[in-house]
Parts: structure tokens; sequence; C-alpha cells
């Protein structure tokens, strides 16, 4: 349902680069919202993720419910703007490895396992670890928390 109503609104929500980003990376986004989730429960800490990012590799992690413990009626909302958050991360990195000939296209940009823990886990981690952006993705993220 989400993502009908980003197709029709992408004009408004997206630049054409995120909505390249956003059409081709949402199973990027669905390890993110993995990522969050872990963040949101403590069950990993930004800082130890930062020197680490193996942490989340090769572990056998088993998730609880997503969103089903979330009381609020902005659910909806919330999850839009985490996408949009993690867009502009993911359009940003892109962007940059553009420039710099690492990939040559968006596909190109998500097509590894490889690429998705080397390069965007990093990244976001990085990101994340700035207190402006780690706030966002608490108030956006909450909707992951269990209880």
């Amino acid at each position: 349902m989400l993502q009908k109503k980003f197709k029709v609104e992408q004009i408004n929500e997206f630049t054409i680069e995120q909505a390249n980003v956003f059409n081709n990376g949402k199973f990027v986004l669905f390890a993110l919202f993995g990522l969050t989730y872990r963040i949101i429960n403590g069950d990993v800490d930004i800082n130890t993720l930062k020197m680490d990012t193996s942490l989340i590799e090769d572990d056998d992690f088993v998730y609880g419910s997503f969103i089903s413990n979330y009381k609020g009626d902005d659910i909806e909302q919330k999850l839009k703007d985490l996408i949009k958050f993690f867009v502009d991360i993911l359009e940003e990195e892109y962007s940059s490895q553009y420039d710099k000939n690492k990939v040559t296209s968006v596909s190109n940009f998500f097509k590894t396992d490889k690429k998705y823990i080397m390069d965007i886990i990093k990244v976001t981690v990085n990101k994340l670890s700035r207190t402006g952006n780690y706030n966002e993705l608490i108030e956006y993220g909450e909707i992951f928390k269990r209880t």
C-alpha cells in the first residue's frame, strides 16, 4: 500500500535520483529496517557497530514482531519518514560512488551483499553516529520497538 502511495506521490516526495534509489533499493530498505529494529531495541550499539560491522553479518539473530507493538496512530507517517530518511542516505552514497566511478547505475549499486555490508552499512552507521541523525532514527524507528 505504501509503495503504491509513494509511486503516486513520487514527484512530490523524491527527486528523480531518489525515486530511482527507492525503486531499485527495496530489499536494502528492508535490510535497513532490520538494522533499525536492532538499534531501537538495544540489540546492537551504533558505536560498536561502527568499529565492527561483522557483528550483524554472520549472526543468526531472530527478529520479534515488527510494528505490531506500536500503538500510535501515525504509523504510516513514521514509516514514510523512515523510508525518506534512508533513501536520502542511500542516494547520497550512490551519487558519491557514481562520481568516483565505483558504480555505473543504481541497480549496480544495490547488486551484491558485499556492497551492502562494505559500503551501505558502513556509511549508514557512520551517519547514524551523528546525534541529529541518530535522534531522527529513534523518532521514526520507534514503530519497531519491542514491548
